[in-house]
């Protein structure tokens, strides 16, 4: 999966300093990845019948970043010159309709999907997964939102 962070800066989620749209975009599919995991794990140890499950939609034609500059010169980029690279909305949104509808999701939980295939989680994900940040990030998580699970 790629990541422009390489690992789970908490300064930057709680810092003005620290912003910057790309940077924070990527943080958070990183931070929901890593999320995922921790839910699905949750889930599991309470023999609870739901999978959860992360999805990549790929670069589609949207207006997410249209007050982006950079974000602009970029999506101009891409449509000029690689719009064979980029996906409609509609083509995006497949992989999150398949993960809900499929049967053969059931038994899966806990991964990465992009176009109907799993994604493998990369060295990073791997990395942080066996120093517990997942359960690092819950907990963070809880304390912001003052639930538990």
């Amino acid at each position: 999966m790629p990541f422009i962070v390489f690992k789970l800066y908490y300064e930057a989620i709680f810092s003005p300093k620290a912003y910057s749209k790309l940077g924070n975009y990527s943080l958070t599919k990183y931070a929901q990845v890593l999320y995922t995991i921790e839910l699905s794990h949750r889930l599991y140890k309470q023999n609870l019948p739901i999978t959860v499950n992360s999805f990549e939609p790929g670069m589609a034609k949207t207006s997410i970043a249209r007050e982006d500059p950079l974000a602009i010169i970029f999506d101009s980029f891409m449509n000029t010159f690689l719009p064979f690279l980029l996906s409609s909305p509609r083509e995006g949104a497949m992989t999150a309709i398949w993960l809900a509808l499929s049967d053969e999701m059931k038994d899966k939980s806990g991964r990465v999907f992009g176009d109907g295939d799993e994604i493998p989680m990369g060295w990073c994900i791997e990395r942080d997964v066996a120093k517990g940040e997942q359960q690092t990030l819950w907990t963070m998580c809880e304390n912001l939102t003052n639930s538990t699970f």
